[in-house]
Order: structure tokens, then C-alpha cells, then sequence
């Protein structure tokens, strides 16, 4: 049975580029293909010859002979079902196999950021970050609804200290990531107010703290790990020159002295 793929592209606005926007020079395109592994090559292909990163691939959906979406092909490669990964959902390809069993758990990581979820009146919300840097986003489940259709919510919002004094680089698609952009001019207020009134209660704005320091806390630990590799790669090269003084030392020793 043969099938069609599609081969998409958008820009990726945390790169700078325009979401609205195919990446220049990288065509959208459609494959004939015979089976899931097929699509799921021919998608792998298009991305890494074009260097597409996950926020820039659109495609992937696999159509019947009479234009049905039957499947659609993940960054990854994985082919789920129409409408992608949900929870429970296993791949059309490859199957998987049975994981075995951990040896040992892995350690919960020790600055992982608490992500909170608040309501607003056009569907919940999570916040993703701190009071440096935090993203606003939706769960991409339907919940989120503007106009009578479902979209999906991605923004930045800006603080300045302890106080939320705007947001930017706005995205508000209809129906995901592979959908149109929505005006958000009139959301934009809404969800702004929605967060001011959230981190009014003490024990919300105690997160975003939290989650701060954790922040503080890994930039330490990452800078703490470079000096202690740092430190192992200098005393790797002095032990070299003290090899290689000794060396040159028993050269010179043994060689001939000049007449």
C-alpha cells in the first residue's frame, strides 16, 4: 500500500526566525512512500538535510490514496497516529519493545523547576521558568480556546524584580504547532492580567522564588563542574611539561658537547 508524507518546515522564533515563514530556501514537499518505515526515513532525511530543529518541523503527516491523514512522523522519526504522542499512545513504528527493568532509579535532578498551572479565562496555563526568564504555555490539549477553536500558547513574560511588567515574542496557533497564527492582541492583556493576579497570593510568588534560586543553584554547580575540569586539564599538562623538561633534560645531558 503506498502512501503520501508531507515535508514542512516554519521558522522557529527562540532562533530568531519567523514562525509565520517556511526557512528560506527550504521547500515544502510531498513523498511517495510504501510504508511507515519509509515515511519515517523520508522525513529524517528532509530534516537533516535541511538542519531542521524540532521547533522548525511542520510535516510529517502520512496520507492515504484518498487524502486521509493515517499517521503522522515525529522529529524523532517515531510514527504515531494521527494527531502525534499522547500518553498511553504507542508508535505505529517501530514497535517498541519491552523496556527491562531499571537497574537503579535514576537521581531526581536537584534544581528542576516547579511548574505551576493557573487558570484564566480562556483555558489553563503553565509557567515555565523564573523571574529571570519564564515562558507561559498550554498544555496542547484543546484547553486552551479562543474564538471557539483550539490553540496552542507560547510567550515570554518579562519582570522587572518581582513584578511581571509585560510579555513578547507571542505565539498563538490555531490547532498546534502545524496551524495558522491567531491574533493575540486581545489575549495578550488578559493572560498578563491573569499571571499579575496569580503572583498577588504569596504562596504562588514563593514558586517562581523557588524556582529561581534553583536556577542560581545549577549556574553555580555548572560553573563549579568547569573549574574542577579545568583544573584536571592543568594539572594533565603539567605533568606533560614536567615529563618533557625531563626528558629534555637527559638529551641534553647525553648530548655531545660541541668542539
Amino acid at each position: 500500500m503506498s502512501y503520501t508524507v508531507i515535508l514542512d518546515n516554519r521558522g522557529n522564533p527562540d532562533r530568531g526566525q519567523h514562525p509565520n515563514l517556511r526557512l528560506p530556501g527550504v521547500p515544502s514537499r510531498k513523498a511517495k512512500v510504501a510504508g511507515f518505515e519509509e515515511a519515517s526515513k523520508a522525513c529524517r532525511d528532509y530534516i537533516e538535510k535541511h538542519e531542521l530543529g524540532g521547533g522548525n518541523w511542520t510535516g510529517g503527516q502520512v496520507l492515504d490514496a484518498k487524502g486521509k491523514e493515517v499517521a503522522y512522523v515525529s522529529y524523532g522519526g517515531k510514527v504515531w497516529p494521527p494527531g502525534g504522542y499522547a500518553e498511553g499512545v504507542q508508535p505505529l513504528w517501530p514497535k517498541e519493545e519491552p523496556k527491562p527493568e531499571p537497574v537503579a532509579a535514576l537521581r531526581p535532578d536537584p534544581y528542576a523547576h516547579e511548574v505551576p498551572t493557573l487558570d484564566t479565562p480562556y483555558g489553563p496555563v503553565m509557567l515555565h521558568g523564573d523571574l529571570e526568564n519564564c515562558a507561559v504555555r498550554n498544555h496542547d490539549s484543546g484547553e486552551f480556546v479562543v474564538g471557539g477553536e483550539s490553540c496552542l500558547i507560547s510567550a515570554w513574560l518579562e519582570f522587572d524584580g518581582d513584578r511581571l511588567s509585560g510579555s513578547k515574542s507571542w505565539l498563538l496557533l490555531r490547532n498546534g504547532w502545524s496551524g495558522h497564527d491567531v491574533d493575540h492582541s486581545k489575549v495578550r492583556p488578559v493572560i498578563e492580567k491573569a499571571v499579575r493576579d496569580w503572583m498577588e497570593e504569596p504562596s504562588n510568588m514563593a514558586v517562581l522564588v523557588r524556582n529561581t534560586i534553583k536556577t542560581r543553584h545549577r549556574a553555580i554547580a555548572n560553573i563549579t563542574n568547569e573549574i574542577a575540569r579545568a583544573e584536571r586539564r592543568l594539572a594533565d599538562a603539567t605533568t606533560d611539561v614536567e615529563r618533557l623538561e625531563s626528558m629534555l633534560g637527559n638529551l641534553e645531558s647525553e648530548a655531545p658537547k660541541p668542539c
